[in-house]
Order: structure tokens, then C-alpha cells, then sequence
């Protein structure tokens, strides 16, 4: 259903755009690739222990869906929303073992993903290993805005 969705709405994308979070599995790669080869495949990985750490720290307003992070993004009054005043609660999706459950299972279909576009079914595939997760963002704007200018600066954040 996803797959048909997002198939649907690349028909109709813009000749550039980024897919956050898909493909997730080797039947969403071809079908989106049918549709939409990617020229850039970027997989960060994080340390467990960050991941953890930070799901850990989220709150969220369940009414508004506004997310919150006790380390990055602290509601100015703690436990309260910023807007409504309304208590903060931590996602159910967040729980620790919910979500070490979550992540073993996305490594072990990331990893089929990565294989995949390692193999050279890609024109450029990247996978950055990352020890601190405020280097997400720049790290990740240095690879788009070097994408074909200079493929050395990427190997040199990798």
C-alpha cells in the first residue's frame, strides 16, 4: 500500500527530492527504483548506545504531535508543552525494549538495503558511521552540496 502510494506521488515529484527513511526493504528498492532511480544512497549509522540514549529523552504532546528532546529540545517548562501547557508524554514507540526491538529489526533489514546499493545498483552509495549525533545534519549537508562537485570530500567525512 505504502509503495503505491509513494509510486503514485514520485510520478508527480519534482526532478529532485530526498526519501527519508525508504526504502526499508529489497521490494520497496525495486519498485521505487522502476520509477525513480536514486543517484545518492546515504546510511547513517549511529552508535546503539546515542540511539538509545536519545529515544530515551523524547516527550511529545499527544494532541499536536510536537516532539521534544530532553537534550536538544527541552520544553521551556518541564513535562509541560510549550503552546498548550499540556503534559508531555514519552512516545509508546520509544519504550526501551519496544524500541531495541524496533532496531534489531530495522539492522537486520538495512543491512539487505545497504548490501544492495553497495553491489552497484547505484551511482554513489555512502554509508557514514557516526560516534556523535550532532554531526548528523553537517555531515549530511557536506555530502548533498559535494554530491558532484568533489566525490573526494565525501570519502574524507566518511
Amino acid at each position: 500500500m505504502i509503495n503505491g502510494l509513494l509510486i503514485n506521488e514520485l510520478k508527480k515529484a519534482p526532478s529532485k527530492l530526498i526519501l527519508n527513511g525508504y526504502p526499508r526493504n529489497l521490494n520497496q528498492v525495486k519498485q521505487v527504483e522502476e520509477f525513480c532511480p536514486l543517484n545518492l544512497v546515504v546510511a547513517l549509522k549511529l552508535d546503539k548506545k546515542i540511539l538509545m540514549d536519545r529515544l530515551s529523552k523524547q516527550l511529545v504532546h499527544p494532541a499536536s504531535g510536537r516532539a521534544y528532546n530532553l537534550n536538544f529540545n527541552p520544553p521551556k517548562v518541564e513535562g509541560k508543552d510549550d503552546i498548550t501547557g499540556e503534559p508531555l508524554f514519552p512516545r509508546l514507540d520509544d519504550q526501551m525494549e519496544i524500541a531495541r526491538r524496533r532496531i534489531e529489526i530495522y539492522d537486520k533489514t538495512e543491512t539487505k538495503v545497504v548490501d544492495y546499493y553497495r553491489s552497484g545498483n547505484s551511482n554513489l552509495r555512502i554509508e557514514i558511521f557516526l560516534k556523535r549525533f550532532t554531526k548528523v545534519m553537517l555531515s549530511f549537508s557536506k555530502i548533498i552540496t559535494c554530491q558532484k562537485k568533489d566525490e573526494k570530500i565525501l570519502e574524507k567525512i566518511i
